[in-house]
């Protein structure tokens, strides 16, 4: 068992060894949010943070289910299925074939691992995999090749960034526009009073590639600074809960939604 603070032991490299040595392990991160990745023979099986999206979303991003078809496989699962990962239930349903789960699981993987790249404080701690992934891809990924897309995306993220405290509205009809799913997410939370910071933690996706998702849009004249018309409510209830000690650390991965 390895445990350490990321002054001590730098993340990254410490995937890298495990992948090395060939190593089947369960790394799990606990700071401002929860991460685990698992690792078997040195390949990465899955990956996962916590806040943050969970396999449905990335379905529905990737076009391969719709919203409705995603809430009704939820609630399915948990009325029949509880043991059951969503993408294995929604593959044995034929709603998705193994392909689209493949390339679920591995954009999930990816920004996972993304997001826990760009964390500066927090403690990591390396256990052995004893048991198989309930929500492992249908093939591993090299865990180097992965990191170093991971890196490439937490770079390119941090390229343009918005102020998290500024406000955006709509200007443009964005449908006229090619759009990455990701955009998507942003632009339903936009509503001119929302400050960035909200918009990240209801989109449901990294902060920094929210940040950066705004940074396009207002870049193309998609989006536009707003002037903050009231205060923002999302950042007013977190202030509440901070002050009355009601905030609770990350809770554990949503393994029956993974």
């Amino acid at each position: 068992m390895i445990r350490a603070t990321l002054e001590e032991l730098d993340l990254g490299e410490l995937l890298k060894a495990l992948s090395a040595q060939r190593k089947s392990a369960v790394v799990a991160f606990q700071g401002r949010i929860y991460g685990r990745v698992h690792l078997l023979g040195g390949r990465i099986l899955y990956a996962r943070t916590e806040p943050g999206p969970h396999l449905g979303e990335y379905l529905v991003r990737l076009g391969h289910l719709t919203l409705e078809e995603v809430q009704e496989l939820v609630e399915r699962q948990g009325r029949e299925n509880p043991g059951t990962p969503l993408g294995a239930l929604a593959l044995e349903l034929g709603l998705i074939g193994e392909e689209e789960l493949r390339e679920a699981l591995e954009a999930q993987v990816l920004e996972a691992l993304a997001t826990l790249l760009g964390e500066k404080e927090g403690e990591v701690l390396a256990e052995p995999l004893t048991e198989g992934s309930q929500v492992a891809l249908p093939h591993t990924l090299d865990t180097d090749a992965a990191l170093m897309e991971a890196a490439r995306r937490l770079d390119e993220w941090r390229r343009g960034q918005v102020d998290p405290d500024e406000v955006f509205h709509l200007v443009e009809d964005p449908t006229r526009h090619p759009l990455p799913p990701e955009a998507w997410a942003v632009l339903e939370h936009l509503d001119g009073v929302r400050r960035a910071r909200s918009v990240a933690l209801l989109s449901g996706l990294p902060e920094e590639e929210v940040y950066h998702l705004l940074f396009e849009l207002k870049s193309r004249g998609l989006v536009r600074p707003s002037t903050l018309l009231a205060e923002d409510p999302l950042v007013l209830e977190a202030v509440v809960k901070v002050l009355h000690g009601q905030l609770r650390g990350p809770s554990q991965p949503l393994h029956q939604q993974a």
